[in-house]
């Protein structure tokens, strides 16, 4: 929530990346024409406030704490899990471009120390 408070879901940490890969869906289609259409991928961030916005107006990633916790606990928690490494290469690109430097680091320290005192 500390970080959550000061992060300005700018997204420029998750462009920088390099091993971000969220990406959106947007079907293109002609009113007229119901035979022409295609189908869009475009590169997207987690941490846009609209990224977890559903059908209904509902947003279940709505506060900004709820974003970078996703963005950390994927990077470090979910890629371990799955491939056995942490998604975080340490490459300090989110460092450097982050405008209110939140550091990887400090996050990952302060989320360490939450799980284990939860043991």
């Amino acid at each position: 929530n500390e970080f959550g408070e000061i992060c300005l879901s700018c997204g420029q940490c998750t462009m920088v990346c390099p091993t971000c890969n969220c990406y959106n869906v947007v079907d293109i289609f002609d009113v007229t024409n119901e035979t022409i259409g295609r189908r869009d991928r475009y590169w997207d961030s987690c941490m846009f406030v609209d990224y977890s916005l559903v059908a209904g107006g509902h947003n279940f990633r709505g506060s900004r704490a709820d974003r970078l916790r996703l963005w950390y606990g994927h990077k470090l928690k979910t890629f371990g899990r799955i491939y056995g490494r942490p998604g975080c290469v340490g490459c300090g690109r989110c460092v450097e471009i982050c405008p209110v430097e939140i550091n990887v680091l400090t996050v990952s320290d302060a989320l360490i120390t939450k799980e284990v005192s939860k043991k």
